[in-house]
């Protein structure tokens, strides 16, 4: 897992009323695994030893930028976004006939501004 994050902060004018804040982040997590199907026995009575897989990796960022334009004035603008991509597989439970081989492919992206 990464995390990153960066802050910049400004004054500008004389008197101090006038104050910008930049603020970024950013994520990224990432990893996979292993189990026994759903309803297979697990490890002592499972009939085959094929395992359910799945990868998957999640990003997230966001940005927000505050200005102070007034004492009594502060106006914001920010915006994010995430990313989730994820893969899954399973060989299925033996004889096949109840529960065969399946998977899915998901990419899942979601952004806001405000």
């Amino acid at each position: 897992m990464k995390i990153l994050f960066w802050r910049i902060d400004a004054v500008l004018g004389s008197v101090h009323l006038i104050t910008h804040q930049v603020a970024f982040s950013y994520r990224y997590f990432d990893g996979s695994n292993t189990t026994y199907p759903e309803q297979s026995g697990g490890p002592e009575l499972a009939q085959s030893e094929a395992l359910d897989s799945t990868d998957y990796r999640n990003q997230q960022a966001a940005i927000n930028w505050q200005w102070q334009i007034t004492p009594q004035w502060k106006s914001r603008v920010s915006s994010t976004w995430f990313n989730r991509e994820d893969e899954y597989r399973s060989p299925g439970i033996v004889p096949y006939s109840s529960v065969p081989a399946n998977g899915a492919n998901t990419d899942f992206t979601r952004t806001s501004s405000t």
